[in-house]
């Protein structure tokens, strides 16, 4: 899910005479089309939904307006828009509300890394699309909950559910919608394998992950799979071809400012350096590593390590403020 954060200030709240006209169609459209690299007219377009929305007083299209319009703000205000659109249909559900406005509450609260708030509502999103025999529904809810499952150490929990989706495909036309989250899938039922110690399952993954992503065009999910062949090759003990992967996916991953990803791919390049007694140069990345724990304050479980190394490193060179300071944050983290 994206979240696109905006100053409010910088937009002009009157909907112009033109778009009253639109039909909720045409504005949805156009707000979608502009959603990625022009969010100011996009929030107009989803701001003319909404109050159209209002003043005909249609329920459905109210909470689509407050999905739209959340979509391009904050995530505090996202949440309210959320609990409202929620609050519009709690008494009539439907095929597809309240449980994505569930689903993408739950999306929020992990990107704010609040893992309680999104697991419950992420179980709620879930039974209520099985409820209504929503398929689609029921398998982003699945996904998002087998991430938590696994980063919580039920790794082979996590796979269980993860291999569900794959499955219900088989036999199903695939939309853009479908290839994004096969991919998540692949991507997640990759590190969660590599977790679970299952080397050989990790790197099958990988490669259909490297497969589908290049079939698909979809360059950010390439870049996972190879830094997830570089995390797999570190676990078959091929550490300079591990290595190698992990480099080719660190530019484009800076590029993207993906900080989760950068992370995983710091601690193990730094890990790697460590182990082929290169120890000062991995350092440099070890420390990249806090850095980025530092502006997040969150950091995967499975790559605490560095925080090891780096104390372990001090404590050789005798630098006893420097072992006493990644003590203390290794500390922070735990």
């Amino acid at each position: 899910i994206n979240c696109y954060v905006f100053s409010q200030k910088q937009i002009n709240n009157v909907i112009p005479d033109s778009l009253k006209e639109l039909g909720y169609n045409r504005l949805y459209q156009t707000y979608k089309s502009n959603k990625e690299n022009n969010k100011t007219i996009a929030y107009k377009y989803a701001l003319s939904y909404l109050k159209k929305a209002k003043e005909n007083n249609s329920k459905i299209e109210i909470v689509k307006g407050y999905h739209y319009v959340g979509a391009l703000s904050s995530n505090e205000k996202y949440l309210k828009y959320l609990d409202s659109a929620i609050a519009k249909v709690k008494d009539r559900h439907n095929f597809v509300y309240p449980s994505k406005s569930y689903l993408f509450k739950g999306y929020v609260h992990y990107e704010d890394r609040e893992f309680r708030k999104a697991i419950d509502n992420l179980l709620i999103s879930n039974k209520l699309a099985r409820k209504q025999g929503n398929s689609n529904l029921m398998f982003y809810s699945n996904y998002m909950i087998s991430i938590l499952t696994d980063r919580i150490g039920n790794h082979q929990d996590a796979i269980n559910i993860l291999k569900e989706y794959p499955k219900y495909l088989k036999d199903k036309e695939i939309t853009k919608t479908d290839t994004t989250l096969l991919l998540n899938t692949y991507h997640a039922l990759s590190v969660a394998s590599y977790k679970a110690k299952k080397i050989d399952s990790s790197a099958y993954f990988n490669s259909i992950g490297i497969s589908k992503s290049l079939k698909s065009k979809k360059k950010d999910f390439y870049n996972l799979f190879v830094l997830s062949s570089g995390v797999t090759l570190y676990g078959a003990k091929e550490l300079s071809k591990s290595l190698d992967s992990i480099e080719k996916a660190i530019p484009f991953l800076k590029k993207m400012d993906n900080k989760p990803n950068l992370a995983v791919a710091y601690f193990y390049k730094g890990k790697i350096l460590y182990e082929t007694d290169r120890k000062d140069e991995s350092i440099v990345y070890l420390k990249k590593l806090d850095t980025i724990f530092q502006i997040q304050n969150d950091v995967l479980p499975d790559i605490r390590e560095g925080y090891e190394l780096l104390i372990k490193y001090y404590k050789e060179k005798k630098q006893i403020k420097e072992q006493l300071i990644y003590t203390e944050k290794l500390v922070e983290v735990d």
